[in-house]
């Protein structure tokens, strides 16, 4: 199939005006500044996007779809009311209405352009809900538990989960991945480290309350964790101290949220070239400390971007995070931007060679939005208020003009 783009912004290189992509399956086979070829008898079908800005799926780094259906806590809580009221609500969420919540959850996230995402799991997750929807991505197992048996017990649940989905034809992938530092005992900290591929997926730095535990060794949290029985293991001024300390290779670490971030944990994101991943949406819900994204970005560091959930979040629309980075950080360009959502979210996840840029030999990931052929491509996309074309895996799963288009090409 060959695609006319009125303007491509493939995340390598400026943008081309007008383009042209051939899909071969599900994969890029060529890019071409050119205009539209014209179709012969017998050649492959012409989808006619010339009125499209055309750019690759967003990738969103961070979300936990099992909780979608919980919503937001109300409230706006501090972290750790907000961790209780998150357990009860979940202990008491009903099978049927997670799946549902998935289902909604994943149509949130087509219709805002997101292709791939980085996704929490929980042991007791609906998650054939999550891999058998179009979407592409990694499926984060979290481990957690301070007791060592409880942890050991749900690492070995999710070793399971990991070979059932291996054995599918689904575009995810299962990362078997510690929730944060805090909640997982030290002994499975260092197995999961030690044994697990790259890129295992931990909130780090995310509340003032993990600083009172680690710095302080007290405050709310570690109250909340001494109610469990046991007093915390976990010895270092924050969670990658902690891991530096045990002496463990950290270099599989995508650190998620980065709220609180103290100099030793910069450097040693510097020095292991780690990604992050910022949850605008999130860190307002929670009116963290503003967060120092300019910064990170001139040290060089690789920033992705997610939404986290709808239980920290008011949406779950990846248009409105990207709005909500222009709102807090007004001097970086769109550009930037959006390479954070497509090429740098595609890196964090370990996937720069599959996704995050229109370029032959990748997967045919792309999304388009409606242009006026004056206003600069990159503004159209940050304007926009939902996306009107989205293809993953070669398929188009969502073009909101060419619904004969699509039943002719799959007739």
């Amino acid at each position: 199939m060959l695609i006319q783009a009125g303007s491509l912004l493939s995340m390598e290189g400026p943008p081309r005006s007008p383009a042209v992509v051939r899909i071969a399956g599900n994969q890029i086979a060529e890019v071409e500044s050119a205009e539209l070829r014209v179709k012969k008898k017998g050649e492959e079908p012409v989808l006619d996007l010339s009125r499209f800005v055309l750019l690759p799926g967003f990738v969103n780094a961070h979300s936990h779809l099992e909780l979608t259906a919980i919503g937001p806590i109300d409230g706006k809580p501090d972290f750790v009311s907000w961790i209780r009221q998150l357990v009860k609500k979940k202990t008491l969420l009903d099978p049927e209405e997670q799946k549902k919540g998935i289902r909604e959850g994943v149509k949130k996230f087509i219709n805002s352009g997101v292709t791939t995402i980085g996704d929490q799991i929980s042991f007791n997750t609906e998650w054939e809900e999550i891999t058998g929807s179009p979407l592409r991505g990694r499926l984060f197992g979290e481990v957690l538990g301070i007791l060592p048996e409880i942890c050991a017990d749900i690492y070995s649940t999710f070793k399971q989960i990991k070979e059932q989905l291996s054995a599918t034809d689904s575009l995810f992938k299962m990362h078997i991945s510690p929730h944060s530092v805090y909640a997982v005992h030290p002994l499975v900290l260092e197995k999961i480290l030690e044994n697990e591929p790259p890129p295992l997926s931990c909130h780090l730095a995310e509340s003032l309350a993990e600083e009172d535990y680690f710095k302080r060794k007290g405050g709310e949290l570690m109250k909340f964790i001494q109610e469990r029985g046991i007093d915390a293991p976990h010895q270092g001024i924050s969670g990658l101290d902690v891991l530096f300390r045990l002496n463990l290779n950290l270099s599989s670490l995508m650190i998620v949220h980065g709220n609180y971030l103290n100099s030793s944990d910069q450097a040693l994101i510097e020095k292991n070239n780690l990604s992050l991943v910022h949850c605008p949406g999130s860190h307002a819900y929670f009116g963290h400390r503003p967060f120092p994204l300019e910064k990170y970005l001139s040290c060089g560091f690789n920033v992705a971007l997610g939404t986290d959930s709808l239980a920290s979040n008011l949406k779950l629309d990846f248009l409105e995070e990207l709005r909500l980075v222009k709102k807090t950080h007004p001097s970086l360009s769109a550009s930037t931007i959006l390479e954070m959502a497509t090429l740098t979210g595609a890196k964090a996840l370990k996937m720069e060679n599959q996704i995050g840029s229109i370029t032959p030999g990748k997967k045919a990931d792309m999304i388009g939005f409606k242009w006026d052929g004056k206003t600069a491509p990159e503004d159209i996309v940050l304007k926009a208020d939902q996306v009107d074309f989205v293809m993953i895996d070669g398929k188009i799963v969502r073009y909101l003009d060419g619904e004969q288009f699509v039943r002719n090409l799959n007739s």
